[in-house]
């Protein structure tokens, strides 16, 4: 169903469980989850603005096509399509498919509510050569006191530290206590335990051997002018991608397809 959210236009999904999901033509952009019986799973920003060529600081932006800095050191980061309008393709009550196409490749986006939210990404080579490209589902959860939580699925992990550098053995439990920046070499599901909410958020994934982890903590979070100065308290970045800095960016032949996709669901 069309509908409106903050001003920009919307598909509102909904399905007989009771479940609801809101997403954006602006980014193709998915900025609510709401199973039944429980809140908002996704956390926006109240800083966050909600206008053409701006990305939203929250939900899951599509970052795409690259992750992190630009390739070119110039074209900002996380590629463009989160800050660009896509064209809807069809709309079934409970899914929604999303199109965007470019000279090198087409997207679609398909969001599928059942009692779980699944959000599958396709990616195809229409250009006559190979196209190289990284990319992420860069989901923004809302927890109750990110310190408190449990994070499941990452132990015995190498992860690529983005503020050192550093390849690491997540060898202890990983603990919200600093900032937080992280690529995990990893296909692994992962889950995060909220005892103030008092549930579980699994997060699993296809296509994607890159499971990024962000908090920005205290400096950070006063750094960024869309994010309020103690949001920090009240989310987490799990991510699915096809991340360079764990060598999982991807090359796509002439006509090839590929897919990323992210399966979000709650246990309360």
């Amino acid at each position: 169903m069309l509908t409106k959210w903050n001003n920009l236009d919307a598909v509102e999904l909904t399905h007989a469980n009771g479940s609801k999901a809101v997403i954006t033509l602006h980014g193709a952009h998915v900025v609510e989850y709401i199973p039944c019986g429980t809140g908002d799973v996704l956390f926006v920003s109240e800083k966050s603005e909600f206008r053409s060529g701006k990305a939203i600081r929250g939900g899951v932006p599509v970052c795409f096509p690259w992750f992190g800095p630009a390739p070119d050191g110039q074209s900002g980061s996380h590629g463009f399509v989160r800050n660009s309008a896509w064209s809807l393709l069809a709309d079934n009550h409970d899914s929604a498919v999303f199109g965007f196409e470019a000279a090198q490749f087409q997207l679609r986006y398909t969001v599928t509510l059942t009692d779980k939210l699944t959000l599958s990404l396709q990616i195809s080579n229409i250009s006559a050569t190979d196209f190289a490209y990284s990319g992420a589902l860069h989901t923004y959860f809302r927890v109750g006191e990110a310190a408190r939580i449990a994070i499941g699925g990452v132990d015995n992990t190498v992860y690529n530290d983005a503020l050192s550098g550093a390849d690491i053995l997540q060898d202890s439990p990983l603990v919200i206590d600093r900032e937080i920046d992280r690529v995990y070499r990893s296909d692994a599901a992962v889950t995060i335990d909220d005892p103030d909410l008092k549930r579980r958020i699994t997060i699993a994934k296809n296509g994607s051997n890159s499971t990024v982890i962000w908090n920005p903590w205290i400096d950070k979070s006063r750094r960024l002018t869309d994010f309020g100065d103690e949001e920090y308290h009240q989310m987490l970045c799990v991510e699915a991608a096809n991340a360079p800095a764990t060598g999982d960016d991807r090359v796509l032949a002439p006509g090839a397809t590929a897919v990323l996709e992210q399966i979000i669901s709650v246990t309360l």
